[in-house]
């Protein structure tokens, strides 16, 4: 994919993705900006998994949407007669979410929640970084990220609130993501209603690192979703494919980037 971006001032660069969507993206960001700018798009395997597989009409759930890659891409796949729920508590990337459904004309089917996912009700403290904005977490940045990433960060106190909250408004949903640095346990608790039988796709990183103290507690989080609800898992290749992977195989990794959990 080539080369197609312009900087437009303040700070935003506007961009051109291999899958023809428009994307203002912030100057100063180090994580998502140079890959969107320099590929034409980012996590290609996530992204084909997409485009091969949500259709119109389809409702779906972005958690962790940052500046509104995935949600304008999921967006224009659903159509009109689809439904989109994007979660985005660090203002600064929601205003870039904002902006980029509106541009892509995907704004009219989609909610933007200015909220944290979590396993209820809360506030929470979001450590949002300066230069690599892609690795806002609610967890403080550890010695491993600092000797790969010279960074600032400041803190926000943001909403938060259980997806099962909002249990009766999803209904069914066909693909839920979930990009949250190290949060994926406590968004897992709070979608308890969800899981069993409402969400039938839901792709999440595993990150043994970030999960920090939950990683034992998350792993058998899994566990019980396999055992309890029959809950499948895969990895995707490199052309979006699902690649179905035995539960334990797939926890000694300790990380990957997008795992599909499936009926």
């Amino acid at each position: 994919m080539g080369l197609n971006a312009i900087s437009i001032g303040q700070n935003r660069v506007l961009c051109l993705t291999g899958h023809g969507s428009r994307l203002l993206l912030p100057a100063n960001d180090l994580s998502l900006t140079p890959e969107i700018v320099f590929s034409g798009g980012m996590e290609f395997p996530l992204t084909h998994y997409f485009l091969n597989h949500v259709r119109p009409g389809h409702r779906v759930i972005d958690i962790g949407a940052n500046i509104g890659y995935y949600s304008v891409l999921l967006g224009r796949l659903i159509g009109p007669e689809g439904k989109l729920w994007a979660y985005e508590p660090y203002p600064e990337l929601r205003g870039f979410l904002f902006d980029n459904l509106s541009i892509n004309y995907v704004h009219d089917r989609t909610v933007v929640l200015a909220k944290a996912a979590y396993s209820s009700e809360a506030r929470l403290t979001l450590n949002a970084p300066l230069r690599y904005m892609g690795n806002c977490s609610i967890r403080q940045p550890t010695e491993e990220y600092r000797r790969h990433y010279a960074d600032e960060f400041k803190e926000i106190v943001v909403d938060a609130e259980a997806l099962d909250s909002r249990a009766d408004e999803f209904g069914t949903i066909d693909f839920a993501k979930m990009d949250i640095e190290g949060g994926e346990y406590h968004a897992l608790r709070g979608m308890e209603r969800l899981l069993p039988d409402k969400v039938r796709r839901l792709v999440f990183e595993l990150n043994r690192s970030m999960l920090a103290d939950d990683w034992e507690p998350f792993c058998d989080l899994l566990r019980r979703y396999s055992r309890d609800y029959g809950k499948r898992f895969s990895l995707l290749s490199s052309e979006g494919l699902p690649v179905p992977v035995d539960l334990e195989d797939l926890l000694a990794m300790t990380g990957y980037p997008y795992v599909l959990m499936h009926d």
